[in-house]
């Protein structure tokens, strides 16, 4: 886990918000496609390393949406921390119901997240 967790705070520099956000989601379902059963018993394990671990990957995600939030490209009416949750479960339903369909559930969530248009924005 401490690769995802470190892919995570790697974005969180390097790249705009809303992509990094994109782009981890991106790699965070292919690694949990790959490792469900992993995640699956990593989700459930309260060992201190794996729950500092898992604090560590929510404060990374966390900083993304705030950034996206801040940046205007995330809607901003939803708190953080619902945020991530949401997009937390919404990403592990993903990983067990994919049949090859990740890319698109992953541009439907992030359409999800973009502020709603204004009627000026017309």
């Amino acid at each position: 886990m401490r690769p995802v967790v470190d892919r995570a705070k790697e974005l969180t520099r390097e790249a705009k918000p809303e992509r990094a956000l994109r782009t981890f989601l991106a790699e965070l379902m292919d690694f949990q496609s790959a490792y469900h059963g992993i995640s699956d018993e990593l989700r459930g394990l309260a060992v201190p390393a794996t729950t500092e671990l898992r604090a560590e990957l929510e404060s990374a995600v966390r900083e993304m949406i705030v950034g996206a939030q801040r940046a205007g490209t995330i809607r901003a009416d939803l708190e953080p921390d619902i945020l991530t949750d949401l997009i937390g479960q919404t990403v592990f339903a993903i990983t067990r119901s994919d049949g090859g369909l990740a890319d698109a559930y992953l541009t439907v969530l992030m359409d999800g997240l973009r502020p709603a248009k204004t009627e000026h924005d017309h």
